[in-house]
């Protein structure tokens, strides 16, 4: 049987105020664009600040912080599956051109971009098949 964490539990980071001056800071990487912009600023500043207290943060943190992820408008707009892959590759490219190629974060990044498109892809073939119709059963 394969263990699987709970996704339900947030880790507790302390006040930024307590918090040290990390060696890795995020550059002026150009910001989004769309209708998404602010919301996925807000989200790479947010993993930016976790992963500067816990270099080591898993993917499975990092899939439940952008799952929860709140906007200004106080939505979820990145808990829907289908937005995860997409999100995932900017804040990738976004931590890559920001230097942070070298940091355990970044293959925590694409590991987490790899469990995105194998969920959407189950999603996809389970509504396929939830839109199918059932077969016919032949007359006694």
């Amino acid at each position: 049987m394969t263990y699987i964490p709970s996704l339900s539990r947030t880790p507790d980071f302390p006040p930024v105020a307590e918090q040290q001056t990390p060696a890795w800071t995020p550059s002026g990487t150009p910001r989004a664009e769309g209708a998404h912009a602010t919301d996925i600023d807000a989200l790479y500043d947010q993993l930016a600040n976790a992963w500067q207290v816990n270099p080591d943060i898993g993917y499975l943190e990092i899939m439940q912080t952008m799952r929860s992820h709140v906007a200004q408008d106080g939505s979820t707009p990145f808990w829907p599956i289908p937005t995860h892959t997409a999100i995932l590759g900017e804040l990738l490219a976004r931590l890559k051109a920001d230097g942070g190629e070298a940091l355990p974060v970044y293959g925590q990044l694409e590991k987490a971009v790899l469990y995105a498109v194998a969920s959407n892809g189950v999603l996809t073939n389970f509504i396929t098949e939830m839109w199918k119709r059932p077969e016919e059963l032949e007359s006694w």
